[in-house]
Protein backbone atom coordinates (compact mmCIF):
# COMPACT_ATOMS: atom_id res chain seq x y z
CA UNK A 1 0.00 0.00 0.00
CA UNK A 2 3.06 2.35 0.93
CA UNK A 3 3.93 2.16 -2.80
CA UNK A 4 0.41 3.20 -4.28
CA UNK A 5 0.04 5.68 -2.00
CA UNK A 6 3.70 6.99 -2.90
CA UNK A 7 2.72 7.33 -6.31
CA UNK A 8 -0.78 8.63 -5.15
CA UNK A 9 -0.02 11.47 -3.39
CA UNK A 10 2.30 12.97 -6.68
CA UNK A 11 0.09 11.41 -9.21
CA UNK A 12 -3.01 13.65 -8.23
CA UNK A 13 -2.23 15.57 -4.89
CA UNK A 14 0.43 17.95 -7.30
CA UNK A 15 -1.45 17.92 -9.71
CA UNK A 16 -4.61 18.79 -8.30
CA UNK A 17 -2.93 21.27 -5.98
CA UNK A 18 -3.55 24.63 -7.44
CA UNK A 19 -7.01 24.17 -9.50
CA UNK A 20 -8.33 22.40 -6.04
CA UNK A 21 -6.95 25.77 -4.20
CA UNK A 22 -8.26 28.12 -6.53
CA UNK A 23 -11.44 26.65 -7.10
CA UNK A 24 -12.07 26.52 -3.15
CA UNK A 25 -14.65 29.05 -1.35
CA UNK A 26 -12.78 32.66 -0.84
CA UNK A 27 -11.48 32.65 2.64
CA UNK A 28 -8.94 35.94 3.22
CA UNK A 29 -7.70 34.54 6.68
CA UNK A 30 -6.41 30.92 5.50
CA UNK A 31 -6.02 32.19 1.90
CA UNK A 32 -2.10 32.00 2.10
CA UNK A 33 -2.38 29.04 4.40
CA UNK A 34 -4.27 27.10 2.29
CA UNK A 35 -1.40 25.67 -0.40
CA UNK A 36 0.76 24.74 2.29
CA UNK A 37 -1.68 23.10 4.43
CA UNK A 38 -2.99 20.97 1.03
CA UNK A 39 0.31 19.85 0.56
CA UNK A 40 1.02 18.90 3.73
CA UNK A 41 -2.28 17.24 4.15
CA UNK A 42 -1.66 14.98 1.34
CA UNK A 43 1.58 14.38 2.36
CA UNK A 44 0.20 12.93 5.53
CA UNK A 45 -2.29 10.96 3.54
CA UNK A 46 0.85 8.90 2.34
CA UNK A 47 2.66 8.40 5.68
CA UNK A 48 -0.39 8.68 8.26
CA UNK A 49 -3.63 8.40 6.45
CA UNK A 50 -5.70 8.30 9.81
CA UNK A 51 -4.27 11.43 11.37
CA UNK A 52 -4.85 12.86 7.77
CA UNK A 53 -8.34 12.07 7.43
CA UNK A 54 -8.84 13.74 10.87
CA UNK A 55 -6.92 16.40 10.04
CA UNK A 56 -9.08 17.02 6.87
CA UNK A 57 -12.56 17.01 8.51
CA UNK A 58 -11.72 19.01 11.00
CA UNK A 59 -10.15 21.81 8.03
CA UNK A 60 -13.40 20.72 6.11
CA UNK A 61 -15.84 22.22 8.76
CA UNK A 62 -13.03 25.03 9.28
CA UNK A 63 -14.27 25.78 5.54
CA UNK A 64 -11.40 23.95 4.21
CA UNK A 65 -13.52 23.21 0.90
CA UNK A 66 -12.37 21.25 -2.44
CA UNK A 67 -8.94 21.10 -0.78
CA UNK A 68 -10.37 19.39 2.39
CA UNK A 69 -12.53 17.23 0.64
CA UNK A 70 -9.58 15.70 -2.19
CA UNK A 71 -7.28 15.06 0.79
CA UNK A 72 -9.68 13.28 2.94
CA UNK A 73 -10.45 11.01 0.05
CA UNK A 74 -6.89 9.99 -0.27
CA UNK A 75 -6.25 9.65 3.36
CA UNK A 76 -9.42 7.18 2.80
CA UNK A 77 -7.17 5.18 0.08
CA UNK A 78 -4.55 4.43 2.82
CA UNK A 79 -7.09 3.72 5.03
CA UNK A 80 -8.12 0.64 2.94
CA UNK A 81 -11.36 2.35 1.95
CA UNK A 82 -11.39 2.30 -1.59
CA UNK A 83 -14.63 2.20 -2.42
CA UNK A 84 -15.44 5.08 0.04
CA UNK A 85 -12.77 7.00 -1.54
CA UNK A 86 -13.41 6.77 -5.12
CA UNK A 87 -17.60 7.97 -4.06
CA UNK A 88 -16.53 10.68 -2.16
CA UNK A 89 -13.79 11.39 -5.68
CA UNK A 90 -16.55 10.93 -8.01
CA UNK A 91 -19.05 13.58 -5.76
CA UNK A 92 -15.98 16.37 -5.74
CA UNK A 93 -15.62 15.77 -9.43
CA UNK A 94 -18.88 17.26 -9.82
CA UNK A 95 -18.98 19.52 -7.29
CA UNK A 96 -16.46 21.23 -8.85
CA UNK A 97 -17.54 23.83 -11.10
CA UNK A 98 -18.61 23.04 -14.78
CA UNK A 99 -16.30 25.01 -16.86
CA UNK A 100 -13.14 23.22 -14.66
CA UNK A 101 -13.64 20.23 -17.43
CA UNK A 102 -10.06 19.01 -16.70
CA UNK A 103 -10.11 19.19 -13.11
CA UNK A 104 -13.42 17.39 -13.21
CA UNK A 105 -11.83 14.63 -15.32
CA UNK A 106 -8.61 14.05 -13.27
CA UNK A 107 -10.91 13.64 -10.15
CA UNK A 108 -13.27 10.67 -11.85
CA UNK A 109 -9.69 9.50 -13.31
CA UNK A 110 -8.25 9.38 -9.37
CA UNK A 111 -11.89 8.05 -8.09
CA UNK A 112 -11.57 5.09 -10.73
CA UNK A 113 -8.02 4.27 -9.74
CA UNK A 114 -8.71 4.38 -6.42
CA UNK A 115 -10.49 0.63 -6.96
CA UNK A 116 -7.11 -0.89 -6.18
CA UNK A 117 -3.61 0.02 -4.83
CA UNK A 118 -0.04 -0.81 -7.02
CA UNK A 119 2.47 -2.79 -4.76
CA UNK A 120 5.31 -3.93 -7.24
CA UNK A 121 6.10 -5.54 -10.79
CA UNK A 122 7.99 -8.17 -12.32
CA UNK A 123 11.96 -7.46 -11.82
CA UNK A 124 13.87 -10.57 -12.35
CA UNK A 125 13.69 -10.31 -15.15
CA UNK A 126 11.57 -6.78 -15.67
CA UNK A 127 9.80 -7.06 -18.67
CA UNK A 128 8.08 -11.21 -19.56
CA UNK A 129 5.85 -12.25 -22.28
CA UNK A 130 2.60 -13.64 -20.58
CA UNK A 131 -0.42 -14.71 -21.33
CA UNK A 132 -3.61 -12.37 -20.79
CA UNK A 133 -6.78 -14.32 -20.82
CA UNK A 134 -10.34 -12.45 -20.96
CA UNK A 135 -12.17 -12.90 -17.62
CA UNK A 136 -15.85 -11.26 -18.34
CA UNK A 137 -17.51 -10.58 -22.07
CA UNK A 138 -17.42 -6.97 -22.36
CA UNK A 139 -17.69 -4.59 -25.75
CA UNK A 140 -13.80 -3.69 -24.85
CA UNK A 141 -12.94 -7.32 -25.17
CA UNK A 142 -14.97 -8.07 -28.44
CA UNK A 143 -13.54 -10.30 -31.20
CA UNK A 144 -10.49 -10.99 -28.94
CA UNK A 145 -9.29 -14.42 -28.69
CA UNK A 146 -9.89 -15.99 -25.11
CA UNK A 147 -6.19 -16.08 -24.47
CA UNK A 148 -3.45 -14.19 -26.29
CA UNK A 149 0.62 -13.63 -25.73
CA UNK A 150 2.01 -10.08 -24.59
CA UNK A 151 5.26 -8.72 -23.53
CA UNK A 152 4.73 -6.48 -20.52
CA UNK A 153 6.16 -5.21 -17.40
CA UNK A 154 3.55 -7.07 -14.91
CA UNK A 155 1.97 -4.45 -12.26
CA UNK A 156 0.58 -6.19 -9.02
CA UNK A 157 -2.09 -4.94 -6.18
CA UNK A 158 -3.30 -5.04 -2.83
CA UNK A 159 -6.64 -6.15 -4.07
CA UNK A 160 -8.92 -7.51 -6.91
CA UNK A 161 -10.70 -4.38 -8.55
CA UNK A 162 -13.80 -6.20 -8.00
CA UNK A 163 -13.80 -5.92 -4.36
CA UNK A 164 -14.14 -2.04 -4.62
CA UNK A 165 -17.17 -2.26 -7.18
CA UNK A 166 -15.24 -2.12 -10.27
CA UNK A 167 -15.80 -5.10 -13.11
CA UNK A 168 -12.47 -7.14 -14.03
CA UNK A 169 -12.76 -8.01 -17.99
CA UNK A 170 -9.03 -9.28 -17.85
CA UNK A 171 -6.46 -10.87 -16.14
CA UNK A 172 -2.75 -12.05 -16.52
CA UNK A 173 -2.27 -16.22 -16.47
CA UNK A 174 0.35 -16.11 -13.76
CA UNK A 175 1.16 -20.15 -14.95
CA UNK A 176 2.54 -18.37 -17.89
CA UNK A 177 5.48 -16.13 -16.90
CA UNK A 178 7.40 -15.55 -12.82
CA UNK A 179 5.41 -13.24 -11.14
CA UNK A 180 8.26 -13.19 -8.24
CA UNK A 181 7.17 -11.62 -5.03
CA UNK A 182 3.87 -10.27 -6.49
CA UNK A 183 1.72 -12.85 -7.31
CA UNK A 184 -1.83 -12.53 -6.94
CA UNK A 185 -3.21 -16.04 -7.23
CA UNK A 186 -5.55 -16.93 -8.31
CA UNK A 187 -6.32 -14.42 -10.17
CA UNK A 188 -4.56 -11.42 -11.06
CA UNK A 189 -6.31 -8.38 -12.59
CA UNK A 190 -4.61 -6.31 -15.76
CA UNK A 191 -7.86 -4.70 -17.09
CA UNK A 192 -11.03 -3.18 -15.38
CA UNK A 193 -13.95 -0.75 -15.82
CA UNK A 194 -16.07 1.06 -13.55
CA UNK A 195 -18.94 3.40 -14.40
CA UNK A 196 -18.34 6.76 -12.88
CA UNK A 197 -21.51 8.77 -12.36
CA UNK A 198 -22.71 9.44 -16.62
CA UNK A 199 -18.94 8.65 -17.41
CA UNK A 200 -17.56 5.23 -17.70
CA UNK A 201 -14.05 4.53 -17.05
CA UNK A 202 -11.28 1.50 -17.92
CA UNK A 203 -8.23 1.14 -16.52
CA UNK A 204 -5.27 -0.96 -18.38
CA UNK A 205 -1.78 -2.06 -16.39
CA UNK A 206 -0.55 -2.72 -19.49
CA UNK A 207 1.91 -0.90 -22.14
CA UNK A 208 5.31 -0.52 -20.60
CA UNK A 209 7.52 -1.28 -23.55
CA UNK A 210 7.24 -0.23 -27.38
CA UNK A 211 6.64 -3.92 -28.06
CA UNK A 212 3.89 -3.69 -25.79
CA UNK A 213 2.26 -1.45 -28.15
CA UNK A 214 2.97 -3.93 -31.20
CA UNK A 215 0.63 -6.54 -30.07
CA UNK A 216 -2.30 -6.72 -32.44
CA UNK A 217 -4.78 -8.08 -29.67
CA UNK A 218 -3.79 -4.96 -27.55
CA UNK A 219 -3.95 -2.41 -30.41
CA UNK A 220 -7.73 -3.83 -30.58
CA UNK A 221 -8.36 -3.28 -27.59
CA UNK A 222 -7.13 0.18 -27.07
CA UNK A 223 -9.31 1.15 -30.19
CA UNK A 224 -12.36 -0.76 -28.73
CA UNK A 225 -11.72 0.95 -25.08
CA UNK A 226 -11.77 4.74 -26.54
CA UNK A 227 -14.77 3.92 -28.33
CA UNK A 228 -16.45 2.08 -25.50
CA UNK A 229 -15.37 5.14 -22.82
CA UNK A 230 -16.71 7.82 -25.47
CA UNK A 231 -19.92 6.29 -26.17
CA UNK A 232 -18.53 6.56 -29.71
CA UNK A 233 -20.17 3.07 -30.81
CA UNK A 234 -23.89 4.89 -29.89
CA UNK A 235 -22.79 8.14 -32.02
CA UNK A 236 -22.24 5.97 -34.94
CA UNK A 237 -25.89 4.68 -34.25
CA UNK A 238 -28.16 6.16 -37.30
Amino acid sequence: MMGHMNSLTRAFGILCLAALVAGAAPDKADEKRKPKRYADCMILARDKPERAYRMASTWGKEGGGHPARHCAAAAMIGMGMPAEAAQRLEDLAYAVKPDKAAMRGNLLAQAAGANAGFIGHTMMPHKQDADIVRAKTHPVMAGLPERWSHYDEWYAFDKNPDLAGATVIANVDEASYDPGKYSMSPTHPVIWVKDIGEGRSLYSALGHSEKSFETPEYQQLLAQAIAWTGRLEQQEKP
